[in-house]
């Protein structure tokens, strides 16, 4: 008997040309290749028929890592690109207030008498009471002989600023703790220091004594209000939020009505805050 003709819709290599029901509930079936296996996703058309794309593939551990990563570079970039934009608004602002032409002359009239009561309204004396007998205070090393132990603060008086010997005044400061006695004269001497004394004791205005001594001699002058990179001339590192709060009260006593400016700088908290001075007084 002579083989039956080929159908117009039935390719030549065996295929049906359109898919047929896989059973008799009416479901089609995709339309399958000679050897009876279905077309891989991706490959090449076969017979005519377009083929789906190939799914993408689910990124590695290490690609989301490194995708998670960019992301949290990008939101760092965005924030200190808007911090350096707050910063130049900050200073163009005290340009047209004249709030930087006031740091540099120092502050005067009502602002400066307001300012200066609020930072001495709640100063009691200063902390431990020594007594008449005062503890043996080791000093040794080189440059320890460059000057005597101070024996008063009014005695100092010529040495500082005008400014400084009044805030010092306003303090309640009159007779210098063990560790200024030493500490202060030898550092306004110019000797490095290094001092060790109990909780207190006026470490703090130890070395704040001479610093804002130094500062305020400095022919520089202040660099508030300037246009430009913050540029701080001395700086004070301490392990606790807290003890830097305490450091920068005690600062802004001792600069008072001065050009010189001291700000806190700590983490945990808006740096927009630390660095406005009239949310300081709070």
């Amino acid at each position: 008997m002579p083989p039956r003709p080929r159908s117009a819709a039935q390719p030549a290599n065996g295929t049906t040309g359109a898919p047929q029901p896989a059973s008799g509930n009416g479901t089609a079936r995709a339309p399958q290749s000679a050897n009876g296996h279905g077309r891989a996703r991706g490959a090449p058309p076969v017979d005519g028929y377009a083929l789906l794309p190939a799914a993408a593939a689910k990124p590695s551990r290490e690609e989301k890592k490194a995708g998670k990563r960019a992301k949290q570079l990008a939101a760092m970039e965005a924030k200190a690109q808007a911090e350096d934009r707050y910063f130049q608004e900050q200073q163009a602002a005290m340009q047209r207030s004249g709030e930087a032409q006031a740091a540099q002359v120092a502050l005067q009239g009502k602002d400066a008498d307001a300012r200066e009561a609020a930072l001495f309204a709640k100063q009691g004396a200063q902390g431990i009471e020594f007594g008449k007998e005062w503890p043996k205070v080791d000093v040794s090393g080189p440059g320890s002989d460059s000057a005597p132990p101070l024996a008063d603060f009014e005695s100092l008086t010529a040495a500082l600023p005008p400014f400084l010997g009044r805030n010092i005044g306003l303090m309640n400061y009159r007779k210098p703790t063990p560790i200024q006695q030493h500490a202060v004269p030898l550092a306004l001497a110019g000797c490095d220091l290094m001092c060790c004394a109990q909780t207190g004791s006026g470490k703090t205005a130890a070395f704040l004594v001479p610093i804002v001594t130094s500062l305020a001699s400095d022919e520089r002058g202040s660099s508030v209000g300037t246009r430009g990179a913050a540029r701080p001339r001395a700086v004070v590192m301490a392990p606790t939020r807290e003890l830097v709060i305490q450091i920068e009260l005690e600062a802004q006593k001792l600069t008072n009505r001065s050009a010189l400016r001291p700000v806190a700088v700590y983490g945990g908290a808006d740096q927009r805050a630390q660095a406005n001075p009239k949310l300081t007084l709070n």
